[in-house]
């Protein structure tokens, strides 16, 4: 099984035909779980900088007991997928992790890989336009939107939308000016408005 995640513009995940997204705003730490488990997927996440994270501001007698029901509010968000939530998420005694056992895709890897292949100096311009016009169709928006308040997702944001602000510039360059050809040059200034 193959898992896409959307992070650009929304959080979502598809297993097969199977998705889950975050259509409404309550139970919010959950969903803030499961993008940080997925956002930082290439490493298992110790337990204290779990706690750090979620309960830095708030007292609790049983930081390891409220981490360990949170963990298992986000194993019931992941039920619908038609995988076994346990091995979608890892865990040891000190860690949680997301699965190395299934691929994952993410909209924010295939967006960063297109807009560094279109820098490339080798390519010609009919080429560097065509990998940029599917980079900017990858972009919907800002990185998590509904979680932008996490000091977390701050700088991981600013990355994306820096990389996209570079990728406009470069489209133009490379002949963009025929976006209007493409049918996306009202979407990239609604895009580009929307994230500024």
């Amino acid at each position: 099984e193959i898992i896409y995640v959307n992070m650009l513009g929304e959080f979502s995940i598809t297993i097969g035909s199977q998705t889950i997204m975050d259509r409404n705003n309550q139970s919010k730490k959950p969903w803030s779980l499961l993008e940080y488990l997925i956002t930082f997927r290439d490493r298992n996440i110790p337990v204290e900088e779990l706690i750090d994270l979620f309960w830095k501001d708030e007292a609790s007698n049983n930081p390891a007991g409220a981490l360990k029901t949170l963990m298992f509010r986000v194993r019931k968000l992941l039920e619908s997928l038609g995988v076994p939530p346990q091995d979608l998420i890892t865990q040891n005694r000190k860690a949680y992790g997301w699965t190395k056992e299934l691929t994952t895709i993410t909209d924010t890897d295939r967006f960063e890989d297109l807009c560094l292949r279109s820098e490339a100096t080798d390519i010609n311009s009919e080429e560097c336009l065509s990998l940029c016009l599917e980079a900017v169709a990858l972009y919907k928006g800002n990185f998590l939107p509904k979680s932008e308040w996490e000091s977390w997702v701050v700088p991981i944001h600013t990355y994306y939308h820096t990389l996209y602000q570079n990728l406009i510039h470069r489209t133009r360059e490379a002949g963009g000016r025929d976006l209007v050809r493409h049918g996306l040059g009202h979407r990239v200034v609604r895009v580009e408005h929307d994230v500024l």
